[in-house]
């Protein structure tokens, strides 16, 4: 008897480890994936080009980690947008995280928002600040929060700021301060 129920408990553990070892699942089981922080999909290293309407490069967005939601909004890390306008407009924007609304195209970057508009290789504006909306339909950088801004020979605080792309204008809203240096 202790015999027999030792072979019963000994061929219950073989077809438990074995039910293991080969996935019995159903074929819908291993179909269903886990996404992170319940997202209905999500892309690493994502690269998001935008054209303008004769189909030239407009935007370039790099996102380490993308995720969507079922209400089509979407997180992104480690994000690099570089607007691609005429060759002596060239904007840089880095940021540690962002989001995209439900239902909207802009993109709010936040955990600090840095800016860089080179030229012919040389940086001649840096503008950093805590948050910023992209609205590339719009050609446009705006935040309500404060900004710094550093030139050759200058700097600059506000609180707000909205960057023109197309025009290359930098426009601050309020308690603007300029500090020059020789």
């Amino acid at each position: 008897m202790i015999r027999a129920a030792f072979i019963v408990m000994a061929l219950a553990l073989v077809v438990v480890l074995g039910a293991r070892i080969v996935d019995v699942r159903s074929p819908e089981a291993k179909a269903k994936l886990d996404t992170p922080n319940d997202s209905d999909y999500y892309m690493l290293d994502a690269v998001v080009r935008q054209m303008d309407e004769n189909g030239v490069p407009k935007y370039r967005m790099t996102a380490a980690e993308t995720l969507h939601f079922p209400d089509e909004s979407a997180r992104l890390t480690d994000i690099h947008v570089n607007y691609q306008g005429e060759s002596d407009n060239q904007w840089d924007l880095q940021a540690a995280r962002g989001r995209i609304p439900a239902g909207k195209r802009d993109i709010l970057l936040h955990d600090g928002v840095e800016l860089i508009r080179e030229h012919e290789g040389q940086r001649r504006i840096q503008v950093n600040t805590e948050r910023a909306w992209v609205r590339p339909d719009e050609d446009q950088v705006d935040t309500d929060v404060a900004v710094t801004a550093s030139a050759p020979g200058q700097s600059v605080s506000a609180v707000g700021m909205t960057l023109l792309l197309k025009q290359n204008r930098v426009i601050l809203n309020n308690n603007v301060q300029v500090t020059y240096q020789p």
